[in-house]
């Protein structure tokens, strides 16, 4: 056995096991490990609730992330789809006021004008509503307002969004559709 502790120590010199010794005392006193708070047994039966009910345990304050940085689904726009596409939809989704406040223009489909001495009348159709809205000049729509109408056309001044969110305020006309130009009464 003799012969045995001379080789361990010509092999091991003693500054490994002082090394050894060092990590041991410093891993066992080390501040990380004593500033860890002990868990008290109410919060231990709260968590065995939660694996028994295989849900997880609530997390503290400290240890939640950020919304963004946790890859939830809805929180970051898909970069694939497009921006004109989602802004669309979300103009669909929106429920829109009933009557001629309800009106958006880039769907408005003008189907008649009458001219009289009186002032001009435009009959518009809007797909998804079953009648027909009679416009007049200053009459307000969901995102604009009729400012001229014309023996063939009607313009209306549009305030909207563009993809990026910056308004955007345009004039669009919109000609009198070809089957109501068809059409003439003698």
């Amino acid at each position: 056995m003799a012969s045995w502790n001379i080789q361990f120590g010509e092999r091991f010199p003693g500054r490994i096991l002082g090394f050894v010794a060092l990590f041991c005392l410093a891993w066992v006193t080390s501040p990380v490990r004593a500033q860890q708070p002990t868990a008290s047994p109410r919060q231990i039966t709260t968590a065995k609730q939660a694996v028994k009910k295989d849900t997880k345990p609530a997390r503290s304050a400290s240890s939640s992330r950020p919304a963004a940085q946790t890859g939830r689904k809805g929180l970051r726009r898909d970069p694939f789809r497009s921006l004109q596409q989602e802004r669309e939809q979300q103009q669909s989704a929106k429920v829109l006021p009933p009557g001629k406040r309800g009106l958006v223009i880039s769907q408005i489909n003008v189907e008649g004008i009458v001219i009289r001495s009186t002032g001009a009348i435009a009959v518009v159709t809007m797909p998804g509503r079953n009648r027909a809205f009679f416009l007049r000049v200053r009459d307000r729509l969901y995102d604009g307002v009729v400012t001229r109408i014309l023996g063939d056309r009607v313009v209306f001044h549009e305030r909207t969004k563009d993809v990026f969110g910056r308004n955007v305020e345009r004039d669009v006309v919109k000609v009198l559709s070809s089957a109501a130009k068809g059409s003439t009464t003698p």
